[in-house]
């Protein structure tokens, strides 16, 4: 795998004339970006996955996570100023410097936060606090009891009970309303995607046993949902398929390829979405474009939830 090598820093700011104001900004410190927005999902860390594997936050909305020295999972908030211990440390054996523990997936906002991970029993816990920490609700979700493993690209139900997640992606678009993707991979860079969704608050979940793995199986880079129908997912890239993005509007039940145009200077990169965010009136989609070791970002946005699609300019 080859490594990344950053681009200089360069600042865009776009303001675009509708109901709200989009302002972004682009840093050399793991390709972090801002979007400021209104609703819960633009207010929140929007983490996603690149080539190598590495998780980053590009929607920096002073919210972040650590791995305390101990093992612990450290919580900030207002960009550092206010910081609380969530109630979980990371497996036994793991490294206190290993903050991309990708069995761990992290939704950060003052408003909603959640945490999921693998238990050692068998299973996915989600831990979610309103209030920044102060207390927790915790909700399971167990493994199927009978698998269901085919050929590569056929029906997948559940993972096999000595398989572990190579990565889980939480998420919510209101404090109740919320899902999650777990992540598998199995062979040749085949990976499997089952989701979950939430209506009250990561209490409980319930299993929406869709088409996405018969639709497109590969490594997940990014996801979000507008809201309790609408959801995007994507994929690094591999394939003429670039940017790799499929959406669903029945709730995560039936997915399709999403094909997105961009301007034909950008024909000689290769193209990675990342993890949506939605302001109650525009989904932003960042793209993230390698060339040779360089690495840019550009955005896409869409007015009517994913339908339409143009590159912010």
């Amino acid at each position: 795998m080859r490594k990344i090598v950053l681009i200089s820093i360069t600042l865009f700011l776009l303001v675009i004339a509708c109901a709200s104001c989009s302002n972004y900004a682009e840093k050399t410190d793991g390709l972090q970006n801002s979007y400021s927005g209104s609703s819960i999902s633009s207010a929140a860390t929007a983490y996603s996955r690149k080539m190598n594997g590495t998780i980053i936050n590009w929607n920096d909305v002073g919210c972040a996570y650590s791995i305390e020295e101990s093992g612990g999972v450290a919580l900030s908030y207002d960009d550092g100023a206010y910081t609380v211990n969530a109630p979980l440390s990371l497996p036994s054996g793991a490294r206190a410097s290993d903050t991309n523990a990708d069995r761990f997936g992290y939704f950060i906002s003052e408003a909603k936060t959640a945490i999921a991970y693998e238990r050692s029993s068998g299973s996915v816990e989600v831990l979610t606090t309103t209030d920044r920490g102060l207390t927790w609700s915790s909700g399971e979700v167990a493994y199927k009891e009978t698998p269901t493993w085919t050929n590569i690209g056929s029906a997948h139900t559940w993972m096999s009970p000595d398989m572990t997640p190579s990565w889980i992606k939480v998420g919510f678009t209101t404090v109740d309303s919320g899902w999650m993707v777990v992540c598998y991979f199995t062979a040749m860079g085949t990976e499997y995607h089952d989701i979950f969704r939430s209506e009250d608050g990561g209490i409980t979940w319930e299993y929406i046993d869709g088409n996405i793995n018969d639709v497109y199986s590969r490594m997940l880079s990014g996801a979000g949902f507008i809201n309790e129908e609408v959801g995007l997912l994507c994929f690094r890239y591999e394939t003429d398929f670039q940017p790799a993005v499929c959406i669903t509007k029945d709730g995560g039940l039936t997915w399709s390829e999403l094909y997105l145009e961009l301007p034909v200077e950008y024909d000689t990169y290769s193209k990675t979405a990342f993890s949506p965010v939605y302001d109650g009136s525009d989904v932003v989609l960042p793209v993230l474009l390698s060339d040779d070791g360089n690495e840019q970002f550009i955005y896409m946005k869409s007015g009517d939830c994913g339908n339409t699609w143009e590159v912010v300019e």
